[in-house]
This record gives structure tokens, sequence and C-alpha cells, in this order.
């Protein structure tokens, strides 16, 4: 495999989760472009025959798979008041006391929620009770739909009249990492590098 080969393969999974993902006309086009490069590398390129098949291969795979992701995503019906067990993956602290939250449900719902409560760093672990629903629809035609909006934002839904109930220990991942870091900075904590 060339020494570039890593950067092609990259390249070629975000264009195949692209193909299947609504996206606006103008991002369309730059993706149409970069499908019609990959057409036309894997057709005519001078690398082994292996490799452009497999380039090829890893682009179906990644159309697949974000088009078996999409189709698997919740959509949320409107819920009674219960408890949920959560991973905290982000926290912005609001003007007025509370805290907006992103949460990743257990049952594998990404959801926005405000609390009053005291509220742990990214990645503890929780259990929350509120009332779990969608997001709006589109009132009148033509207009953008909130529910559609959040979506390409990566939430499922909103966690209403939402509390934490219990804190029960830590979790890690790499959008944990980042969302960490993004509170440092609106924080306005200094880095130690910087005060070399």
């Amino acid at each position: 495999m060339p020494s570039w080969g890593l950067l092609f393969f990259a390249s070629v999974s975000v264009l195949g989760t692209l193909a299947v993902m609504p996206l606006g006309p103008d991002v369309r086009a730059l993706e149409s472009l970069g499908l019609a490069a990959v057409a036309v590398y894997v057709s005519l390129g001078r690398e082994a025959p292996r490799f452009r098949a497999a380039l090829f291969l890893a682009l179906v795979a990644a159309a697949g798979n974000a088009e078996f992701h999409q189709r698997n995503q919740q959509d949320l019906t409107e819920h009674r008041t219960a408890r949920y067990a959560a991973t905290l993956l982000e926290r912005e602290n609001e003007g007025d006391g509370s805290s907006s939250l992103t949460l990743a449900l257990d049952n594998g719902a990404v959801v926005q929620a405000r609390v009053r409560d005291e509220v742990p760093p990214a990645g503890a672990r929780l259990i929350v009770r509120g009332r779990l629903g969608p997001f709006d629809e589109a009132r009148n035609p033509g207009e953008p739909s909130e529910r559609e909006m959040e979506r390409e934002r990566g939430l499922d839904g909103r966690l209403d009249s939402a509390a934490i109930v219990c804190i029960r220990g830590a979790s890690w991942n790499a959008r944990i990492a980042l969302s960490r870091v993004r509170l440092k900075r609106r924080a306005g904590a200094r880095w130690p590098w910087r005060s070399m």
C-alpha cells in the first residue's frame, strides 16, 4: 500500500458517509465532485488493482454503515416522566444559573436537557429524571424543521423538566475530552504551556 494510502481510505470513508446523508446543495456539489474523482481513480488509476478495489469497498462500506445508522436513528415519541441512565457528554452554563446538557442515554439516544442542579464534569455517569420527547417538526410548509436541524447537530430529542437524581461514576471518550477542553477555554483557564 502506498504511504498516502491511509489518507485515501479516510477520505473515501468520509465521502461514502456523506453520500447517504442529507446535505445542502453546496456541500452536495463538493461531495459529488469527490465521488467522481474516486470513480475516475478507481477505474483508471495506476496503483495495484487490489488497492483500487479496496478503496471502492471502503466507499461502499462507509455508505452502507451510514445508511444503516440513519435508518436505525430513533424517532423519539413523547414519554411520561421517567428515570434514565446517561453519560454526560457536554455541559454549558447558561446565564440564568441553569446548565444545558448533552446526554447520551443508555438506550442510544442523544438528548439535550436543561437542569438547575450542580453539574458534574463531562464524562459523568448519571441517573436523570425527565420527560423524553422529540424536537418539533416544521409548523408551516417551507419552514425549517427544528427536528432536522438538531439531528444534524447529533441530537435525537430533549429531556424536559430534567433533574439529576444521582451521579454513578465516570466514563471517558474523545467527545468528552473535547468537551472538557472547550469548557476550560470558555472559563478562561490558563494552559500550562502558555505560561512558559
